[in-house]
């Protein structure tokens, strides 16, 4: 039997597309294995897929908190709840996939055990 080789273009189209279907599967992963928990004196945070990473955060290291929203974000009521952490780099913990006013509570939250642990100063 003779053969027909596909056009080069047919091929690329179906590798983007396989590429495409790849990517919404994996993101559909790992969103499913982000995770975050409000405790009493700290912040856990859980994501990843294949290399999957726990960090703990205690409230007395976070020096600023942030919320923003790209435009995507914006467009379906969602933000990104960024914790800066003083000392060591990489620290830092952005949670992605937020609603907006679920990050800005976490943020309000997390300034009010900030300042309730700070010392008095006479």
């Amino acid at each position: 039997p003779t053969f027909q080789r596909l056009p080069a273009n047919v091929l690329l189209v179906a590798f983007v597309l396989m590429v495409i279907i790849v990517y919404f599967l994996f993101q559909t992963m790992a969103f499913k294995k982000k995770a975050y928990g409000l405790r009493d004196k700290d912040i856990i945070y859980q994501n990843g897929v294949i290399i999957q990473q726990t960090s703990i955060c205690p409230f007395n290291r976070i020096q600023n908190s942030s919320v923003s929203s790209g435009p995507f974000e914006r467009k379906y009521g969602l933000a990104t709840l960024h914790l800066y952490t003083a000392g060591t780099s990489g620290a830092d913990i952005h949670i992605k996939g937020l609603k907006e006013e679920t990050a800005q509570e976490i943020k309000e939250y997390i300034a009010k055990k900030i300042s309730d642990e700070e010392p008095a100063t006479a």
